[in-house]
C-alpha cells in the first residue's frame, strides 16, 4: 500500500454553505472544506502540495463546477478525489441525486442544481488510475445505485481499479448537520481520524479503514450510517499517514462557546488575552497560573428535550484542596521545612529558588494518607443545567466558574459541557429544519390525497397532487426547530411503497 504520487494527484473540495432560495444555510460546510484541505496538504497527512488541492466553496453555477471538475480530471493520472458538501436532493422522473447550490430552487433541483450523474460522466473521460467521490450530504447513498452510480455507472464500463465511492448516508436518510457544531456529522468524524489517527494502525490510512471508523463513530452518537462502494480492491487505497502519536498540525484558532455559542466571556470581553497573562502561561504549559483549570464533561439529551429546552442536574466530579493536610500533601502535624524554615525557598546570589528538600511545600515529612501526598481529594458535585431550546448535537455549554478550583485563592477554571444528542425515530435535524420521510401508497401518489405528517406538536395535513413521484419534497413553514426567536421549517420526503 502506497500513497497516490502528489505530482499526479488531484484533489477537488466542492462545498455549498449559503443559499438564497429557501434551503437552510450549513456554515459548517465551509469548515469542512479548509480542515480538509489542511490534513490533506500537510506533509504528515496526506502529503499534496497545495496547487494540487483546490477547494471551491459556494461555487457560482454549475458552469463554474463543471469547468472545475473537468480540469481535475483531466490532469489527474493517479488519483482523482472529489468532495462535496452541502444539500443534496431528489428530483426528477428517474428520482435522481442532485448536488444543491447556493442558487438552487428545492423544488426544481433538476434545473437549478448539479446532477450527481454529471459528476459520475466526468469521471468516466479521467485518465486517473485511482477514482474517489466523497459525498457529504443528503440521500447520498444513491450515488451507490449501479455503483458509481445509476445505470450505465462508472464501476463495470471501464477497467478502473481503484474506484470507490463513500457517501454520509444512505439512499433514503438525511445527513447530519448539528446546529453551532464546527463540522458536519460525517466530514467531523473524516477530519478527527485523518488528524488523530488510529491506535494500533496501520502507518497509512486506507479508504476501507477510514470508512469502517467513520461508520462506527457516527453509529456510536445514534447518526445514519456512512455508505461505501468501490472495485477490486479500491478500498485499500491509501489517502493519508497515519498521525496516531505524531505532533498534530497547527490547528486554526478554535471556536469559544458560552451558552449561546457567542464566544464571549462572561463580562462580553471576547475572552481577550493580557500580556500578563502571556507571560504567566510561558511558564504554566499553557494554562493561566491564577485562575483554576477548565473541565469538561458530556450531557445526553433526548431529541425533544434538546428542541423544546430542559434543565437537568449534572453529576460532576472536581478536585478539591484535601481536608486533612490542607493541601500540603504531608501528614497533619508535620513541622516546617528545616532547610528552607517554612518558607519553601532558598535564597542564592542571584535570585529565590524553590526549596530541594520540601519542594517548595514549606513542610517536609510522612506523605498524608487521606490524599496519598497529592495534596488534592475529589469532590462530587450535583449542578442543575439548562439547556435551551434548539441546542443542537455537538454544541458546548460554558459555565463560568464551574471548574477546577484554583491552588492558590484565584478564580476557577469553567466547566463546558458538551452535548450529545440522541437520534429520534421520526425526525432528523439539518439547522433550524427538521426532516422526515413519510410513505404513502402507490395510488395515493397516482390519484393524490390528504395525509397527515407528524410535528413536534402533533400532525399536520398534506395535500399531495396527483402524480406526485418517490421522493418529493415538501416544505411546511414554521413546524421545525425554534432556535433564540427563530423557528424553522418541517421538510417532508414523501416515499411511494
Amino acid at each position: 500500500m502506497r500513497l497516490p504520487d502528489p505530482d499526479r494527484s488531484r484533489v477537488l473540495l466542492l462545498g455549498a454553505a449559503h443559499y438564497t432560495a429557501g434551503l437552510p444555510e450549513l456554515p459548517a460546510v465551509g469548515n469542512n472544506l479548509r480542515a480538509l484541505r489542511r490534513e490533506l496538504t500537510d506533509p504528515e497527512g496526506g502529503g499534496l502540495p497545495d496547487d494540487r488541492c483546490r477547494m471551491a466553496l459556494d461555487p457560482v453555477n454549475a458552469g463554474e463546477v463543471g469547468r472545475l471538475l473537468h480540469a481535475a480530471a483531466i490532469e489527474a493520472t493517479d488519483l482523482l478525489l472529489v468532495y462535496y458538501a452541502g444539500h443534496g436532493l431528489v428530483g426528477g422522473r428517474r428520482h435522481e441525486l442532485y448536488l444543491s447550490l447556493g442558487s438552487t430552487d428545492p423544488a426544481h433541483p433538476e434545473f437549478t442544481a448539479v446532477p450527481y450523474r454529471a459528476v459520475r460522466d466526468v469521471f468516466l473521460d479521467s485518465p486517473a488510475t485511482n477514482q474517489v467521490i466523497i459525498l457529504d450530504c443528503c440521500f447520498s447513498g444513491r450515488a451507490l445505485d449501479g455503483a458509481m452510480a445509476g445505470d450505465g455507472g462508472l464501476i463495470g464500463q471501464i477497467d478502473v481499479a481503484g474506484s470507490y465511492v463513500l457517501t454520509s448516508a444512505p439512499a433514503n436518510s438525511t445527513a447530519q448537520a448539528p446546529v453551532g457544531a464546527q463540522y458536519t456529522a460525517f466530514t467531523g468524524e473524516l477530519v478527527r481520524l485523518l488528524r488523530e489517527g488510529i491506535a494500533n494502525g496501520p502507518p497509512l490510512l486506507s479508504l476501507g479503514e477510514i470508512y469502517r471508523h467513520v461508520r462506527a463513530a457516527l453509529h456510536a452518537r445514534g447518526y445514519a450510517a456512512p455508505q461505501q462502494r468501490s472495485t477490486e480492491v479500491a478500498d485499500r487505497l491509501a489517502i493519508a499517514r497515519n498521525r496516531y502519536g505524531r505532533p498534530a498540525p497547527p490547528p486554526s484558532a478554535p471556536p469559544k462557546f458560552d451558552l449561546f455559542g457567542s464566544g464571549t466571556t462572561p463580562d462580553g470581553s471576547g475572552g481577550g488575552t493580557s500580556f500578563s497573562d502571556l507571560f504567566s502561561n510561558i511558564f504554566s504549559g499553557g494554562q493561566p497560573a491564577a485562575r483554576g483549570r477548565d473541565m469538561e464533561c458530556t450531557a445526553n439529551l433526548l431529541f425533544r428535550d434538546a428542541t423544546r429546552g430542559v434543565t437537568l442536574p449534572l453529576t460532576v466530579r472536581t478536585p478539591t484542596t484535601c481536608s486533612a493536610c490542607e493541601g500540603s500533601g504531608v501528614k497533619p502535624g508535620t513541622p516546617p521545612c528545616a532547610d528552607c524554615r517554612g518558607t519553601g525557598l532558598i535564597k542564592t546570589s542571584t535570585l529565590d529558588e524553590p526549596c530541594r528538600t520540601c519542594g517548595g511545600a514549606g513542610i517536609d515529612g510522612e506523605a498524608c494518607s487521606d490524599c496519598a501526598g497529592t495534596g488534592q481529594e475529589t469532590l462530587q458535585r450535583t449542578i442543575n443545567v439548562r439547556f435551551p431550546a434548539g441546542i443542537a448535537d455537538g454544541q458546548r455549554i460554558r459555565l463560568a466558574g464551574r471548574g477546577e478550583p484554583s491552588w492558590s485563592g484565584h478564580p476557577p477554571g469553567d466547566l463546558y459541557v458538551l452535548v450529545q444528542v440522541n437520534a429520534d425515530p421520526v425526525f432528523q435535524r439539518s439547522g433550524d429544519d427538521l426532516m422526515t420521510t413519510l410513505p404513502i401508497t402507490a395510488a395515493q401518489a397516482r390519484n393524490g390525497a390528504d395525509i397527515s405528517a407528524p410535528t413536534l406538536e402533533g400532525s399536520v395535513t398534506l395535500r399531495v397532487p396527483p402524480g406526485t413521484p418517490d421522493g418529493r419534497m415538501f416544505r411546511v413553514r414554521g413546524k421545525g426547530v425554534t432556535v433564540q426567536g427563530r423557528t424553522g421549517d418541517l421538510l417532508v420526503r414523501l416515499a411511494v411503497r
